[in-house]
Order: C-alpha cells, then structure tokens, then sequence
C-alpha cells in the first residue's frame, strides 16, 4: 500500500467517532492549515511563497515533486510557469520597442518576410500580443523536427479566422511568432534574450527556457490527478506537442525567482530599467497588454485591489494574487493538473485556496472548507468495509451539506476507485446509487456503461453510453484517453466524433 493511501487511512482512523461516521472539524486559523487540509482532501501538489512587504512571512512546500522516487516538493522545486511566461515575452518585445527596433502598428510580414500572404500583410504586433489576429491555432511539434521557418511557411496563405483587430481568440501560436520575431531582431535565442535582459538583472539563477532535452535541477515531474476516472491515482501527463512552450509558455521557474520578476514588474523596486521605463511612456502604457488594470474581490466583507496572473498546461499550474494597497504577494506553483476540479467552473488553485489564505492575510473569519465525501468513502474501501456500511456512511454524509462535498461527482470518484480496483461489486452498487441520486447527470449512465463496457456486456455498455453521449455529446472529447479507449463503441453507437 502507497505512502499517500496510509496517510489517508491514518487520518481517517483517527478522526472517525462512533456510529455517526463524524469527522471532526480542525480550525483554519493559519496559512498552513489551508494548505494542509487541501493537501490532504484534495491532494494539492506545489509550493507556496507569501510576501508581504518585502518580507516572507510563508514559504512551504506541499505533497510530492515526483511521486516514483518518494521527492517531497520543497521551496526550490522548479516548474513549468506556463503562460506566466507570455509576460516576460511581452517585456522582450517592450525593450524592442523602446529601442524602436520594432513599431506596434507594423505589419509583422515586415519581420517575417515568409509570410508574403495576407497574414503578414494585415496581422501587426499588436494584434499577435492581444490575440486579435485571427490566425488559425497550430501546435508546435517539438518531435517533428519541423524548423520555425517551417511553421511560417505553413501558415503562410492559411485563411484567417476574421479580420485582425475585429475580434479576440486567445491561443498560443500567436506568442511563437512573437518569439521568432525577437529572435530575428536580436540575432540571439529566445533563451538567451530572458538570460541577458530579465533573469541575470534579476538574480534568478533558478530559472530559464525549457528546450525540450537539457536536464534541469529540481525540476518537477508533472501529473494529472483523475478524480472521477481510472481510479484515484496520479498519472503521467499525456504526451503533448506544445509542452516545450518557447515564449508562450517554456519559462521554468520557483516561488523565489518568480517573486522577484513579479516585484520588478508590478512595484519596480527591483530595479529593472527596461521594465520600469514602459511605464514612463504613456502611449506605451496604453498600448502594451503587459501593463493590466488591477481587479477588486472581496475578502470577507472588505473589498480588496488585486492583480491576478495565472497559468496552466501540461500538468503544470502557476499562479499569483498581488494585493498593491497592502503590498502583499501570494504565489503559488504546482505540478499536478487536477482533470475534475473540486468546485463547478473552477479549480485548487484559482478559485478555492487563495480566497482562503486572503481571509487569513487579512484577518478575515475563515469558514472550514468542505470534506472531500469520496475521500471518506475510499478510505472505507481501503478498510474493506462492506457495501452496506459505506452506503450507510454516504447517507449520513449526505445530511450534512455544510460539512461534506457531496456531488455526483463525489460518488462516481468513489464507483471508479472499486472498478479500477477491482471490486466490482462494490463499484455497480456505487454507480447504480449514483444514477438514482442524480438521474438527470450524463456522468451517471457513462459510469454505468463503462463498468459494463469492462465486465464484457456490450448490450447495456452501449445503452448506458448512448444515452450519455444524448445528454452531453461532447463528454468523451474532454478526455483523450476516455475517447481513445472507446473508439470501437463510438463506431457501434453510429456517433459523429469530429
């Protein structure tokens, strides 16, 4: 049994009481008991770094960098910063600008002259770094071989998707072309610009631009954490193209080197010249999309001023909450990509851990958050309790709404777990409770008819299936690995998969 599974069981044996099943609630009263009661209920991974004014008042690493050799994450485990990097790639082009190497407005047919068609002709800086060029999305293959040169001719006469400038569609190829740009105008790579102009002037000696093939101390593994399917186990990110990411997304980073690029970029008080200087330049500060507005939330009953960067892809997530009027930083970076998020529209990282770690900041009344009921009902499992028992301590969690997460979700987590564990069973039952509590979610009857799918009874597999695919036609395109596996049964059901 793994090292995680003990730890759950431990916790468990000691905090259930009695006939009731009852957990017993711990305060949150502190930074680390946020952490720690989503490190154990939502197996966060990553590492945390608060700062307030100019002082690390919090810095602590939770779960695992990597989970095959036992490596706990610690305050200098490296990661994929992902979109965050899109910042610094915007600053590259600022310094061009002020130098006036480069002009906004300009067509970047000027820059590339392989796009002779209508992309380099009507598409300007601008619009690639607002996203409003139209450009159809490729995916850069970091296995194909394929030069930056290629990737121009191959979108050279492609039709764009509108007008440039008449329209917003966020994606990342816009960013490759932007660094193929830099690149041409410097005559350096893209790694080196980041070095000369913002890591070394920054003293970020633990950060740079992932190339794919070159070793990188401390650096952690990613994953994805599959709540719901294929059991409750972390698995290897699915291999993908983009996940070198080049000026879109490539920068690799920890919560100390990535504070002192945030300092530099929103306060200046490390001062760095080429960053600072954009905003002595009003036309610039109007223009640059680096130079963002600050939103307001609440915290508790107070409103509050914030700056909010994130990013994610490939098993990574990064992202920081920088309150300008208390000059208080949040910054937190993790490994792990969380395939059926806690909370409806939402994920760990954006929407439910630092609100919480806000109301403590600033002495905000903290509500305990709810306990996880699939955690509960697969530790049960674990104890080889009976089917009866856990439907029992399911009921009771069920009428406690304020205490436990109970959702559709939550059960099919708990069904999948015996399938993939092989009790059978225990997982029909499982499913076969959660279609009757929630009848009218597509989850349910795609739950049903993938434990027939694996206990060899096509018939009802492609009953169940259907009437899923009915309900929500796009549910197996959100997981590849889901789709890939049933390709036989979308044929049988006569589904159009494009």
């Amino acid at each position: 049994m793994n090292k995680k599974i003990l730890a759950i069981l431990s916790f468990a044996l000691l905090t259930i009481k009695g006939p009731a099943f009852g957990f017993q609630q711990q305060p949150i009263s502190s930074i680390d008991d946020v952490m720690n009661f989503y490190s154990k209920y939502y197996d966060f991974n990553g590492s945390v770094l608060i700062v307030k004014n100019g002082e690390t008042i919090f810095k602590k690493g939770y779960g695992y960098a990597n989970y095959e050799f036992d490596i706990k994450t610690k305050p200098n485990t490296v990661y994929h910063i992902r979109s965050l990097t899109k910042g610094f790639t915007d600053v590259l082009i600022a310094n061009l600008l002020a130098e006036k190497k480069l002009v906004l407005k300009d067509p970047i047919g000027i820059y590339l002259p392989e796009l002779s068609g209508e992309i380099g002709k009507s598409v300007t800086l601008k619009h690639l770094m607002t996203h409003q060029s139209g450009i159809k999305s490729i995916d850069i293959d970091a296995s194909s071989r394929l030069s930056k040169v290629d990737y121009l001719k191959q979108i050279n006469h492609s039709k764009l998707l509108f007008k440039p400038g008449t329209s917003k569609r966020y994606h990342d190829f816009n960013y490759v072309l932007l660094g193929i740009i830099i690149e041409r105008i410097t005559q350096q790579t893209l790694a080196t610009n980041f070095k000369e102009f913002i890591f070394t002037p920054l003293d970020m000696q633990n950060s740079g631009l992932a190339d794919g093939e070159s070793m990188v101390k401390n650096m952690a593994t990613p994953y994805y954490l599959n709540q719901v399917d294929f059991g409750d186990d972390y698995h290897h990110v699915f291999p993908r193209v983009t996940e070198v990411g080049y000026a879109f997304g490539g920068i690799t980073s920890t919560i100390e080197d990535l504070y002192k690029w945030l300092v530099a970029s929103h306060t200046g008080r490390f001062k760095l010249s080429r960053i600072s200087g954009i905003t002595d330049n009003e036309q610039m500060r109007n223009d640059m999309p680096l130079v963002s507005e600050p939103k307001t939330i609440k915290i508790g009953e107070t409103s509050k001023r914030v700056y909010i960067g994130d990013g994610g892809g490939s098993g990574f997530r990064s992202l920081y909450y920088y309150y300008p009027d208390n000059d208080v930083f949040i910054i937190m970076l993790s490994n792990t990509y969380y395939f059926k998020p806690p909370r409806s529209g939402g994920s760990l990282l954006y929407d439910a851990i630092p609100p919480l770690i806000s109301q403590v900041l600033f002495n905000q009344t903290v509500q305990q958050p709810k306990i996880p009921i699939a955690k509960l009902l697969i530790s049960s499992i674990e104890e080889n309790k009976s089917i009866r028992d856990i439907i029992s301590r399911y009921q009771t969690y069920k009428t406690k709404p304020d205490s436990y997460l109970v959702n559709v979700k939550q059960l099919n987590r708990a069904a999948y777990y015996c399938l993939e564990s092989g009790k059978l069973d225990y997982a029909l039952r499982l499913f076969e409770l959660n279609q009757k509590e929630y009848p009218e979610s597509w989850m349910v009857y795609d739950g049903l008819g993938e434990y027939f799918f694996r206990t060899k009874n096509s018939s009802k597999a492609i009953t169940y299936f259907r009437k899923s695919l009915e309900m929500n036609p796009n549910a197996w395109r959100e997981e590849r690995k889901m789709f890939d596996r049933r390709k036989n049964i979308l044929e049988i059901i006569d589904v159009n998969t494009e």
